[in-house]
């Protein structure tokens, strides 16, 4: 009730613009969400509480899906967008926001040909927070080379550092 409900209902607009935005980056319009926290009750004559998100899946004539009837790999995607949404939107808020952002082996429920649009989806996400870099992990050297730098590892200590071109 009160201050957090409102903030919550100010919140969820912003939250679905930013996932939407990190989505679009790396699938074009084939997903959009939207994260609901009010709707009409049955007499349309106020509102109700309710908290969902929606998946819109384009691909499918922009029918409402949940996430749990998505594929690994789009669940993967969606749920990413979503949670850099949500960290974008408190790192944009903080006092002291977070400059690095670090993921480690998150692609690997994703497809070779949705690799390249992860790693697409995670430098919109840079921008957007305005964090100063950006360090992920991968054992998929296709990965790696989109990078700006890949730093090797093995047993534990740093074998080699070489820039990309």
């Amino acid at each position: 009730d009160g201050i957090q409900r409102l903030e919550i209902d100010a919140a969820g607009p912003v939250v679905s613009d930013l996932a939407n935005q990190l989505l679009e980056v790396g699938w074009g319009p084939r997903f959009g969400v939207q994260i609901v926290t009010q709707v009409a009750t049955a007499d349309k004559k106020d509102f109700k509480e309710r908290f969902t998100i929606e998946v819109l899946d384009n691909s499918q004539g922009g029918e409402v899906r949940d996430i749990g009837d998505l594929s690994g790999g789009e669940r993967v995607v969606v749920e990413e967008a979503l949670r850099a949404a949500l960290a974008c939107y408190v790192n944009l808020r903080s006092r002291q926001p977070c400059r690095t952002i670090w993921r480690d082996e998150a692609d690997g429920g994703l497809s070779a040909e949705a690799g390249p649009a992860y790693i697409a989806m995670l430098r919109k996400l840079k921008d957007l927070s305005g964090a100063e870099q950006l360090l992920f992990c991968t054992h998929r050297q296709e990965l790696a080379e989109l990078a700006d730098a890949i730093v090797e590892v093995a047993d534990g200590r740093v074998i080699s550092i070489r820039k990309v071109a």
